[in-house]
């Protein structure tokens, strides 16, 4: 009788948890993720905004232009890199191997990993590269 019991309860709860499961087709976050962050679209407000200048009305945005263009006109190096960043974009760093060949990449199991390790762990703690590959120790 217990056991019928455990499994009716087993049951009712597993009833109960099936109107909590995602449904085919329906997210589980129909808002997904916010498409403005809070700081991000503050800031654009008050780059916008109008403020007083002295050469006429300029927004928040004209003003914080022009005080990285004077930095860059005094030769501040990251208002100058600041600055080319946003127009030309970032310079495309190469991803290169060795003496700028093709990288290399050797697939290794879990054993070699092993006894990589040693060898480096051997290395490090007695001073004396271990022996690789196909080499023998040499006395």
């Amino acid at each position: 009788m217990a056991k019928n019991s455990q499994e009716n309860s087993r049951e009712n709860r597993a009833a109960h948890l099936e109107k909590f499961k995602f449904q085919p087709g329906q997210s589980g976050n129909p808002g997904g993720r916010p498409k403005v962050k809070p700081f991000t679209e503050r800031l654009r407000q008050r780059a916008e905004e109008v403020v007083e200048a002295k050469r006429g009305n300029r927004t928040e945005l004209d003003v914080l232009v022009d005080v990285a263009l004077d930095l860059a006109k005094k030769g501040n190096l990251e208002a100058i890199k600041f600055i080319v960043e946003r127009t030309d974009g970032k310079v495309p760093q190469p991803v290169v191997g060795r003496n700028n060949g093709a990288i290399e990449h050797t697939f290794t199991t879990p054993e070699e990993n092993e006894a990589r390790i040693a060898e480096l762990l051997n290395e490090a703690f007695n001073g004396i590269p271990a022996p690789r590959g196909g080499e023998k120790g040499g006395g």
